[in-house]
């Protein structure tokens, strides 16, 4: 679940400035309208869409005088590309930290369970359907792990129980 946080260094689609067509996704119509407008530029007739408007942008406005309004736009797009990974590493924290509590408060509900039943029951880890969590289950399951999960940020495995039939 960890990677679905945008926490990978290379996961950046932001490009550095170079030149108008590789930026001008970055901005709103209104922001090219509004920079076209500034510098009293006239498209005639008007663009009627987005790709109208970009086509005849990067025809009308120069590298140079669009580079410094393009190297803000792409500083605050990182800055809140940051930002944003820091937000998600504490919800990641926090999901964590959520299971791992479920986890042992659930565990020690069971074991209180188990002590006062008459049927007999053994303690399965149940995966969320991904190939790492089925296998750190199986292998609770099979008695190779002792830890109960999370077994790694974000992990959403979970504790159940199983009603062993004896001679059935």
């Amino acid at each position: 679940m960890w990677w679905n946080y945008g926490l990978d260094e290379s996961d950046s689609d932001i490009e550095k400035p170079e030149s108008v067509s590789n930026v001008i996704g970055y901005f709103k119509v209104n922001e090219l309208k509004n920079f076209i407008k500034e510098r009293n530029i006239k498209l005639k007739p008007a663009p009627k869409t987005r790709a109208e408007l970009e086509l005849r942008f990067k025809e009308v406005v120069s590298w140079e005088d669009f580079k410094p309004t393009a190297i803000k736009r792409y500083e605050e797009l990182i800055e809140k590309e940051e930002s944003d990974k820091e937000d998600n590493l504490c919800r990641l924290l926090s999901h964590t930290l959520t299971m791992t509590t479920y986890s042992l408060v659930r565990y020690y509900q069971i074991q209180e369970l188990l002590q006062n039943s008459i049927h007999r029951y053994i303690i399965r880890i149940s995966s969320a359907g991904d190939l790492i969590k089925d296998e750190f289950a199986e292998k609770y399951n099979r008695g190779e792990i002792k830890d109960l999960p999370p077994y790694f940020p974000g992990d959403r495995n979970g504790i159940t129980t199983e009603l062993v039939i004896e001679g059935g």
